[in-house]
């Protein structure tokens, strides 16, 4: 039974592990005085696995009829023929054949004729044919001699065209002979011959009375710039629009439109607040051109400067948690009946953070930023853009200037536009300038056009810009923060912060920059041997004595550690809330193709 099971089990697995390819494939091509071709092709197949059958599909395509003479296959050096199976149609000649290989290499011989295969016309004959099929598995390389009637010294061409790289053209010195020698030919790519030679070499061909000869060069003349054009000009051309073009673009419309406005402003710190706002305001105001977690991670944190502000009017109280405890911190709303007396922005901020609870610990309000994501993350970007509508309607204005965002979307569609084209020229210069047809080689251009499309849609942002009050209004925060963060501008400033530095720490935890102005402030206190007076809140939680300079060191100790626990915290919440889940191209109009295949 196991047995069996593994058999069951390791079958796919050793059907899939099997493989072959073409080592050579020669062909030699006859003509009759009367246009027929008899092609003689031997096929060598390098067999990894085990193989019994295989198939070749002849389309009749650019022919009167295509007759097998016989399959052979070369055992020590002489054709052995064998009965083939045959389904003979108006389109094609379907020819299936028997055999045992496992792991080797074997040569099998194709004989057949192609009724009508070559065209006479008045001033030239032609032979258009493929004589390797659109559908095959790799060839190393290919032989093919074309053996005329006679010799045509007059007029003999022969044009190949192939996805494959150029090969070598001979002639022989009788001019009836022509062979083509050609290496590496992918997987599924097409290989054909176009010859002309003087129409007298086929006399017992009837004359079709026009004349084609000017014309198949023309044709070919358009093989042979194409090919250049997809190789020298389409892909130098694809890099330009796909890479220099957008970057180009971009420097023109972001000096044209993404420059911030001049502001008759020349201050470098702002020692106050610009405005009295609540904490969760801040975000909009300093954020032009967020992504998704930026603007997630800035809301909560102004969400828990909001908290502590409402603590300082007592309305919630925090309190540290035994070191025992998982939690660090309870939240408790202390004066329930007065929420319905708060304005719209703290009525959703204590709704978002107590989800209509009294008290809540900072492991509860994590679990349930986890366990509510999709909630939780709308519940903030709510509360981000109620809060840009409430500057727009502040400053009478757009934040950013509805020029820079038409000029934004202009710039994304032109440079869209550009990669596309980019894309179709790098697809196929490259395919002509490595000689396959595989379409992996359009997928690679593709792949690499939209991950830069995706990134100059980030970058381009870089043209939108602030509206001129909105850009006022955030430079001013911008010099608060710098204000924090500067200890020699706190210590020269015109007003008293000493006293109301817990005010001022509520913006910094906004701004994110709470620790740097908490050590500002300490060394400015130590400085002028002045304690400072702890929050309210912090002290009652802490149960710490009102400080002397005594105690004001170990106080200050204390806080720091409360603020830098803090700050993780949010950091913590922040990412729980934002994360988520004589050769050319061309062709392909001979007669002949089809596919073949092994098993």
């Amino acid at each position: 039974m196991k047995k069996y099971l593994l058999i069951v089990l390791f079958f796919p697995i050793l059907i899939f592990a099997k493989s072959y390819h073409y080592p050579l494939i020669k062909t030699e091509i006859y003509f009759s005085p009367g246009g027929d071709a008899q092609i003689l092709q031997q096929r060598t197949y390098a067999f990894s696995g085990s193989f019994s059958w295989a198939f070749i599909d002849l389309k009749k395509k650019g022919a009167q009829d295509i007759i097998l003479n016989q399959v052979a296959e070369k055992i020590d050096n002489v054709w052995q023929p064998f009965i083939a199976q045959i389904q003979d149609n108006k389109n094609s000649l379907y020819v299936r054949w028997q055999y045992r290989a496992e792991d080797e290499t074997k040569t099998f011989l194709l004989d057949y004729t192609v009724v009508g295969a070559v065209k006479r016309y008045q001033d030239v004959s032609e032979f258009y044919w493929k004589f390797i099929e659109d559908e095959h598995e790799k060839i190393d390389q290919i032989i093919l001699e074309l053996n005329l009637p006679e010799p045509s010294k007059e007029l003999f061409k022969v044009y190949v065209h192939s996805r494959a790289k150029p090969g070598v053209l001979t002639f022989n010195d009788n001019y009836d002979k022509a062979t083509v020698t050609q290496s590496d030919i992918p997987a599924n790519a097409f290989v054909e011959v176009r010859m002309l030679a003087a129409p007298h070499l086929f006399p017992e061909l009837p004359v079709i009375a026009e004349n084609r000869y000017a014309q198949i060069l023309a044709h070919e003349k358009r093989n042979f710039l194409v090919s250049l054009l997809r190789k020298f000009v389409l892909f130098p051309l694809g890099i330009l629009l796909v890479i220099v073009l957008p970057v180009v673009l971009l420097l023109t419309f972001y000096f044209r439109y993404g420059r911030e406005p001049k502001l008759p402003y020349l201050g470098t710190y702002e020692h106050e607040p610009p405005r009295k706002i609540n904490p969760i305001l801040l975000p909009a105001i300093m954020l032009q051109k967020p992504d998704k977690t930026t603007i997630l991670q800035n809301v909560f944190r102004s969400l828990f400067a909001s908290i502590l502000n409402l603590t300082t009017r007592g309305l919630i109280s925090i309190q540290e948690l035994d070191k025992k405890e998982k939690s660090k911190y309870r939240f408790s709303l202390e004066k329930p009946e007065r929420v319905n007396e708060l304005d719209s922005f703290d009525k959703n901020i204590i709704s978002v953070f107590f989800h209509d609870q009294n008290s809540v610990t900072d492991k509860e309000l994590k679990q349930y930023a986890e366990k509510h994501q999709a909630k939780f993350q709308k519940q903030l970007a709510a509360l981000f853009s109620d809060a840009a509508y409430w500057w727009q309607q502040t400053l009478g204005t757009d934040l950013v200037d509805p020029v820079s965002v038409k000029a934004y979307h202009r710039y994304i569609l032109f440079s869209l536009v550009s990669i596309l084209l980019g894309i179709a020229g790098l697809g196929s210069g490259l395919t002509a300038l490595l000689g396959v047809s595989d379409l992996a080689f359009f997928a690679l251009p593709f792949a690499a056009g939209m991950v830069l499309f995706v990134i100059l849609i980030f970058v381009g942002k870089i043209i939108l810009r602030w509206s001129q009050p909105a850009y006022l209004e955030q430079k001013r925060w911008l010099n608060f923060k710098k204000f924090l963060t500067d200890f020699s501008a706190i210590e020269q400033a015109p007003i008293k912060l000493l006293p109301i530095w817990e005010h001022y720490f509520v913006y910094a935890v906004a701004l994110g920059v709470a620790q740097k102005f908490l050590k500002n402030i300490t060394d400015l206190a130590l400085k002028h041997n002045q304690p400072l007076t702890l929050p309210v809140w912090y002290a009652a939680a802490s149960k710490t004595a009102p400080a002397d300079m005594a105690s004001f060191a170990q106080n200050m100790a204390n806080f720091e550690a409360f603020t830098s626990n803090f700050t993780n915290m949010m950091n913590s919440f922040s990412s729980s809330a934002a994360s988520g889940g004589g050769f050319s191209g061309g062709g392909g109009g001979g007669g002949g193709g089809g596919s073949s295949g092994a098993g």
